[in-house]
């Protein structure tokens, strides 16, 4: 018989896992299409989502994207 001690015990020795290693980690791919309303399209390399500009994270898959050269330099 188990008991609230021994579940508590269990919750504390189960293995975590970080939120990248679920999501993963990717990067926007530059798109030949602009908008010159809103700027330029980019591709979500994990999953081919589109999106205006580079978030920091995919609205499709929600990978974690990395940073790109160009943000680095601003």
């Amino acid at each position: 018989l188990y008991g609230p001690e021994d579940m508590i015990d269990a919750v504390i020795e189960a293995p975590t896992v970080s939120p990248d290693e679920v999501r993963g980690v990717g990067k926007w791919i530059p798109l030949d299409y602009s908008d010159e309303a809103y700027g330029n399209m980019y591709k979500c390399a994990k999953c081919g989502c589109s999106e205006i500009g580079e978030p920091n994270y995919c609205p499709n898959c929600g990978a974690k994207m990395e940073v790109s050269e160009d943000a680095r330099k601003n």
